[in-house]
């Protein structure tokens, strides 16, 4: 979970909206440029992410890529 915090406090935008599933379970994440708000969240179907910002980065997609924890059957 710290990644994703850490890269949407990084992020140089208005405003991030996200619902993330994390291994420590579900979190919705509210992130202005001078708050970063996380709340736990009872189970949810997907993760889902919406930056309102003036200019993107290309960055972005492989950035949150690397957030992903994937797991083995």
């Amino acid at each position: 979970m710290m990644v994703q915090i850490t890269w949407l406090s990084g992020l140089q935008v208005e405003r991030v909206k996200a619902v993330m599933l994390t291994e420590q379970g579900a979190f919705s994440y509210n992130f202005t440029a001078d708050t970063l708000t996380e709340l736990p969240l009872e189970e949810v179907a997907e993760s889902r992410l919406e930056i309102i910002a003036t200019q993107t980065d290309g960055n972005w997609q492989a950035q949150l890529m690397a957030c992903l924890v994937t797991h083995s059957s």
